[in-house]
């Protein structure tokens, strides 16, 4: 989830509301809440869909067509997560219908490694965390990145072999 909250604050979000898979139960999504809230973020509604709790059965329109209308006009972005909730391809389509960004726990987690590794390209069909609405995709993997080894890693010894 910190790639999230590094999204969020890139596009400088506040106000997000949580949109979670069916599978999810209230505990995880208050667990979703509370975490964002504990980040700094105001969550002003978080849910889960109510769709199918199968992910095989769960087609990108139905997702579309649920949040469409059920997304709260409080929010400054709407956040989806859950791994295996299959909603990239719907993500453009409900930022077109919202008027606000959406983003998602597999987008964010590949944005989050593209701009780790450096690498500067526009990727379409993501949204606008990947169009560059704010900031362009360059602007944002030109800035450092967060070290990726905490200090205790940098202590280890290094391991001996043979």
């Amino acid at each position: 989830m910190v790639a999230a909250v590094t999204a969020l604050e890139v596009m400088e979000i506040e106000r997000l509301e949580l949109i979670h898979p069916p599978w999810f139960d209230e505990e995880m999504d208050e667990l979703g809440a509370t975490y964002f809230r504990d980040e700094g973020f105001d969550v002003v509604a978080s849910r889960s869909a109510d769709l199918p709790r199968d992910p095989c059965r769960i087609e990108p329109d139905e997702v579309l067509t649920w949040i469409s209308q059920h997304a709260s006009d409080d929010a400054q972005a709407v956040f989806i997560g859950g791994n295996g909730f299959r909603v990239v391809p719907a993500i453009e389509r409900l930022e077109q219908q919202l008027g606000r960004p959406v983003l998602a726990a597999n987008q964010v987690l590949l944005w989050s490694l593209l701009r780790k590794a450096g690498v500067r390209m526009e990727v379409s069909g993501y949204g606008s965390l990947f169009a560059g609405n704010r900031r362009s995709v360059r602007e944002i993997t030109m800035q450092s990145a967060p070290d990726p080894y905490p200090p205790i890693a940098r202590r280890m010894p290094k391991p001996v072999y043979g």
